[in-house]
């Protein structure tokens, strides 16, 4: 016969065991640095400054003041809902998962930024340089 301890501790073990395995995945809650992995959350400001001046932006001649335009008309774009979401389901081995397609979303936005700021004006250096 078997003690009582044992079948106290072997009930608890099974008790345990089965907790486990039946526990659902942990909710990670997302903080502000890891917006971007929702690709449909507004552009937040860090993004928006980030994601306005490309280097060849740059080396086509923006200056500074046209990528703060940039990146204000990127911002306010990128708060209207819907801004960013996906038109069908993209391979994500294409665009790296979510991530990638939120950057090119983002992408896509910064084109009409910019067109909004003028730099495709045939006057802009920038429209001049590409």
């Amino acid at each position: 016969m078997m003690k009582r301890s044992t079948v106290i501790f072997c009930l608890s073990g099974c008790v345990l065991f089965a907790a486990c395995s039946t526990t659902a995945e942990p909710v990670i809650v997302a903080g502000p640095d890891s917006l971007s992995s929702n690709i449909t959350a507004p552009i937040t400001l860090a993004e928006a400054k980030s994601e306005a001046c490309p280097a060849a932006l740059l080396e086509a001649g923006a200056n500074a003041k046209d990528c703060r335009c940039i990146e204000t008309r990127l911002y306010d774009l990128g708060q209207i809902p819907g801004a960013l979401s996906p038109n069908g389901d993209a391979p994500k081995a294409i665009f790296g998962g979510d991530g990638g397609r939120r950057k090119i979303a983002i992408a896509l936005l910064r084109h009409d930024a910019i067109e909004q700021c003028g730099l495709f004006d045939p006057g802009h250096i920038v429209a001049q340089n590409l």
